[in-house]
Protein backbone atom coordinates (compact mmCIF):
# COMPACT_ATOMS: atom_id res chain seq x y z
CA UNK A 1 0.00 0.00 0.00
CA UNK A 2 2.97 2.46 0.23
CA UNK A 3 3.17 2.82 -3.62
CA UNK A 4 -0.43 4.14 -3.61
CA UNK A 5 -0.06 6.62 -0.57
CA UNK A 6 3.01 7.90 -2.26
CA UNK A 7 1.16 8.40 -5.34
CA UNK A 8 -1.92 10.05 -3.72
CA UNK A 9 -4.10 7.49 -3.81
CA UNK A 10 -5.89 5.99 -0.16
CA UNK A 11 -6.19 2.18 0.56
CA UNK A 12 -9.80 1.24 1.15
CA UNK A 13 -9.42 -2.78 1.36
CA UNK A 14 -5.78 -4.67 1.11
CA UNK A 15 -5.98 -8.50 2.09
CA UNK A 16 -5.96 -12.17 0.66
CA UNK A 17 -5.80 -11.34 -2.87
CA UNK A 18 -7.86 -8.43 -3.30
CA UNK A 19 -6.89 -4.68 -3.26
CA UNK A 20 -9.30 -1.81 -3.29
CA UNK A 21 -7.89 1.90 -3.46
CA UNK A 22 -9.06 5.41 -5.13
CA UNK A 23 -5.85 7.62 -6.29
CA UNK A 24 -5.89 10.02 -8.65
CA UNK A 25 -5.64 9.94 -12.28
CA UNK A 26 -2.23 12.15 -12.08
CA UNK A 27 -0.48 12.94 -9.03
CA UNK A 28 3.11 14.36 -9.18
CA UNK A 29 3.22 13.61 -13.10
CA UNK A 30 2.50 10.11 -12.02
CA UNK A 31 -0.41 8.45 -14.12
CA UNK A 32 -2.52 5.88 -12.80
CA UNK A 33 -1.26 4.12 -15.56
CA UNK A 34 2.02 4.00 -14.23
CA UNK A 35 1.37 3.04 -10.69
CA UNK A 36 -0.34 0.00 -12.01
CA UNK A 37 2.50 -1.19 -13.70
CA UNK A 38 4.59 -0.13 -10.26
CA UNK A 39 2.05 -2.62 -8.42
CA UNK A 40 2.81 -5.04 -11.30
CA UNK A 41 6.25 -5.10 -10.61
CA UNK A 42 5.94 -5.32 -6.57
CA UNK A 43 3.99 -8.51 -7.70
CA UNK A 44 6.46 -9.88 -9.52
CA UNK A 45 9.13 -9.21 -7.68
CA UNK A 46 7.35 -10.74 -3.91
CA UNK A 47 4.88 -13.48 -6.02
CA UNK A 48 5.40 -14.38 -9.92
CA UNK A 49 9.39 -14.65 -9.54
CA UNK A 50 9.18 -15.86 -6.02
CA UNK A 51 6.75 -18.61 -6.44
CA UNK A 52 6.65 -20.93 -9.85
CA UNK A 53 2.59 -21.24 -10.65
CA UNK A 54 1.48 -22.75 -13.60
CA UNK A 55 -0.10 -20.44 -15.23
CA UNK A 56 1.90 -18.06 -13.79
CA UNK A 57 0.49 -15.96 -11.34
CA UNK A 58 -0.57 -11.88 -12.71
CA UNK A 59 -2.54 -9.17 -11.31
CA UNK A 60 -5.52 -7.81 -13.12
CA UNK A 61 -7.20 -4.55 -12.81
CA UNK A 62 -10.85 -2.95 -13.05
CA UNK A 63 -10.21 0.55 -13.27
CA UNK A 64 -13.61 3.24 -13.41
CA UNK A 65 -12.48 7.10 -13.48
CA UNK A 66 -15.40 8.66 -12.65
CA UNK A 67 -16.91 12.40 -12.24
CA UNK A 68 -16.15 13.89 -8.82
CA UNK A 69 -19.78 13.68 -7.91
CA UNK A 70 -20.75 10.59 -9.03
CA UNK A 71 -21.89 8.03 -6.48
CA UNK A 72 -18.59 6.19 -4.62
CA UNK A 73 -20.31 2.69 -4.58
CA UNK A 74 -21.49 2.90 -8.39
CA UNK A 75 -17.42 3.58 -9.55
CA UNK A 76 -16.44 0.68 -6.91
CA UNK A 77 -19.54 -1.56 -8.75
CA UNK A 78 -18.16 -0.56 -12.41
CA UNK A 79 -14.49 -1.16 -11.06
CA UNK A 80 -15.40 -4.75 -10.10
CA UNK A 81 -17.80 -5.67 -13.20
CA UNK A 82 -14.97 -4.33 -15.00
CA UNK A 83 -12.51 -6.73 -13.12
CA UNK A 84 -14.75 -9.84 -13.28
CA UNK A 85 -15.07 -9.08 -17.15
CA UNK A 86 -10.69 -9.45 -17.23
CA UNK A 87 -11.33 -12.95 -15.78
CA UNK A 88 -14.30 -14.36 -18.22
CA UNK A 89 -12.11 -15.24 -21.73
CA UNK A 90 -15.60 -15.39 -23.42
CA UNK A 91 -15.54 -11.51 -22.78
CA UNK A 92 -11.77 -10.36 -22.96
CA UNK A 93 -9.24 -12.40 -23.96
CA UNK A 94 -6.33 -12.88 -21.21
CA UNK A 95 -6.03 -12.23 -17.58
CA UNK A 96 -3.13 -10.26 -17.29
CA UNK A 97 -4.36 -7.23 -18.26
CA UNK A 98 -6.10 -3.76 -17.16
CA UNK A 99 -9.84 -2.76 -17.97
CA UNK A 100 -10.51 0.74 -17.63
CA UNK A 101 -13.24 3.29 -17.92
CA UNK A 102 -13.87 6.72 -18.19
CA UNK A 103 -17.28 7.28 -17.15
CA UNK A 104 -17.99 11.00 -18.39
CA UNK A 105 -20.48 13.14 -16.31
CA UNK A 106 -21.98 13.52 -19.75
CA UNK A 107 -22.79 9.59 -19.73
CA UNK A 108 -20.35 8.82 -22.28
CA UNK A 109 -18.05 6.45 -22.02
CA UNK A 110 -13.86 5.75 -22.61
CA UNK A 111 -13.00 1.65 -22.45
CA UNK A 112 -9.66 1.07 -22.89
CA UNK A 113 -8.63 -2.76 -22.42
CA UNK A 114 -4.58 -3.40 -22.18
CA UNK A 115 -3.20 -6.24 -22.17
CA UNK A 116 0.11 -7.06 -20.53
CA UNK A 117 1.02 -9.98 -21.71
CA UNK A 118 3.58 -8.55 -24.48
CA UNK A 119 5.38 -6.49 -22.20
CA UNK A 120 7.77 -4.87 -24.63
CA UNK A 121 4.34 -3.38 -25.68
CA UNK A 122 3.22 -2.72 -22.46
CA UNK A 123 5.86 -0.84 -21.85
CA UNK A 124 5.74 1.17 -24.62
CA UNK A 125 1.84 2.01 -23.52
CA UNK A 126 3.19 3.38 -20.80
CA UNK A 127 5.92 5.54 -21.65
CA UNK A 128 3.44 6.62 -24.63
CA UNK A 129 0.82 7.74 -21.92
CA UNK A 130 3.40 9.59 -19.50
CA UNK A 131 5.14 11.24 -21.84
CA UNK A 132 2.07 12.90 -23.59
CA UNK A 133 -0.02 13.17 -20.44
CA UNK A 134 -0.57 17.16 -19.72
CA UNK A 135 1.86 18.13 -22.37
CA UNK A 136 -0.26 18.35 -25.19
CA UNK A 137 -1.70 21.85 -26.38
CA UNK A 138 -5.54 21.71 -26.01
CA UNK A 139 -8.28 21.61 -28.28
CA UNK A 140 -9.01 19.21 -30.36
CA UNK A 141 -5.76 17.68 -32.15
CA UNK A 142 -6.28 14.01 -30.36
CA UNK A 143 -9.42 13.81 -31.17
CA UNK A 144 -9.07 14.89 -34.81
CA UNK A 145 -5.92 12.22 -34.97
CA UNK A 146 -8.68 9.43 -33.32
CA UNK A 147 -11.54 10.00 -35.77
CA UNK A 148 -9.29 9.89 -39.05
CA UNK A 149 -7.91 7.17 -37.92
CA UNK A 150 -11.27 5.76 -37.58
CA UNK A 151 -12.25 6.48 -40.82
CA UNK A 152 -8.78 5.49 -42.17
CA UNK A 153 -8.88 1.70 -40.54
CA UNK A 154 -9.20 -0.06 -43.55
CA UNK A 155 -6.06 1.89 -44.96
CA UNK A 156 -3.79 1.36 -41.50
CA UNK A 157 -4.66 -1.98 -41.95
CA UNK A 158 -2.65 -2.45 -45.18
CA UNK A 159 0.51 -0.40 -44.09
CA UNK A 160 0.83 -2.63 -41.30
CA UNK A 161 0.39 -5.87 -43.04
CA UNK A 162 3.41 -4.80 -45.33
CA UNK A 163 6.00 -7.58 -44.63
CA UNK A 164 9.29 -5.70 -45.21
CA UNK A 165 9.91 -4.25 -42.25
CA UNK A 166 11.37 -1.32 -43.75
CA UNK A 167 8.62 -0.10 -45.81
CA UNK A 168 5.87 -1.09 -43.09
CA UNK A 169 7.75 2.30 -41.49
CA UNK A 170 8.61 4.36 -43.98
CA UNK A 171 4.81 3.75 -45.11
CA UNK A 172 3.44 4.57 -41.95
CA UNK A 173 5.65 7.93 -41.58
CA UNK A 174 4.17 9.02 -45.10
CA UNK A 175 0.69 7.85 -43.96
CA UNK A 176 0.78 10.22 -41.17
CA UNK A 177 2.71 13.19 -42.59
CA UNK A 178 0.24 13.21 -45.59
CA UNK A 179 -2.94 13.64 -43.24
CA UNK A 180 -1.86 15.83 -41.01
CA UNK A 181 0.39 18.02 -42.72
CA UNK A 182 0.14 21.36 -41.43
CA UNK A 183 0.76 19.93 -37.96
CA UNK A 184 3.19 17.75 -38.30
CA UNK A 185 6.22 19.55 -37.93
CA UNK A 186 4.88 21.66 -34.63
CA UNK A 187 4.20 17.74 -33.21
CA UNK A 188 6.66 15.69 -34.78
CA UNK A 189 8.11 14.02 -31.39
CA UNK A 190 4.05 13.02 -30.77
CA UNK A 191 4.00 11.51 -34.17
CA UNK A 192 7.25 10.32 -33.79
CA UNK A 193 5.99 8.07 -30.50
CA UNK A 194 3.02 7.54 -32.02
CA UNK A 195 4.41 5.40 -35.20
CA UNK A 196 6.49 3.86 -32.69
CA UNK A 197 3.54 2.46 -30.06
CA UNK A 198 1.54 1.45 -33.77
CA UNK A 199 4.77 -0.68 -34.80
CA UNK A 200 4.80 -2.56 -31.86
CA UNK A 201 1.26 -3.53 -31.57
CA UNK A 202 0.52 -6.76 -33.55
CA UNK A 203 -1.21 -6.24 -36.68
CA UNK A 204 -1.07 -10.24 -37.91
CA UNK A 205 -5.09 -10.04 -38.87
CA UNK A 206 -4.16 -13.33 -40.91
CA UNK A 207 -6.38 -16.27 -39.00
CA UNK A 208 -8.87 -13.43 -37.45
CA UNK A 209 -11.84 -14.19 -39.50
CA UNK A 210 -14.18 -12.54 -36.61
CA UNK A 211 -12.04 -9.42 -36.21
CA UNK A 212 -11.75 -10.16 -32.69
CA UNK A 213 -7.57 -9.19 -32.27
CA UNK A 214 -8.32 -6.45 -35.62
CA UNK A 215 -11.35 -4.61 -32.96
CA UNK A 216 -8.63 -5.99 -30.15
CA UNK A 217 -6.11 -3.59 -31.25
CA UNK A 218 -8.04 -0.95 -32.86
CA UNK A 219 -9.84 -0.52 -29.99
CA UNK A 220 -6.33 -0.24 -27.22
CA UNK A 221 -5.14 2.35 -30.01
CA UNK A 222 -8.35 4.79 -29.74
CA UNK A 223 -8.43 4.04 -26.48
CA UNK A 224 -5.06 5.06 -25.23
CA UNK A 225 -5.79 8.39 -27.92
CA UNK A 226 -8.89 8.92 -26.00
CA UNK A 227 -7.17 8.83 -22.30
CA UNK A 228 -4.26 11.28 -23.57
CA UNK A 229 -7.06 13.38 -24.76
CA UNK A 230 -8.90 12.95 -21.58
CA UNK A 231 -6.13 14.17 -18.91
CA UNK A 232 -5.65 16.76 -21.22
CA UNK A 233 -8.97 18.41 -21.29
CA UNK A 234 -9.03 21.42 -19.17
CA UNK A 235 -12.87 20.31 -18.73
CA UNK A 236 -12.53 16.83 -17.34
CA UNK A 237 -16.22 15.74 -16.34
Amino acid sequence: TDEIVTSGGSPVYAGGDDLLFFAPIVFDGKTIIELLSELDCLFKTIVSDKYITSPKATLRFGVSITYYKYPLYQARNLSFNLMEQVKNEQILPGKNAINLMVQKHSGQQLPMYISKADETLWHEIIQFINKFTGRIAKGDFLNSITFKLETQRNILKDIMGERNTHFRTIRLEQFFRNNWNEVYGGNAAFFEELQKLILKMNFNFEHDAECKNENQIFGLLYGILRFVHFTNSEDKD
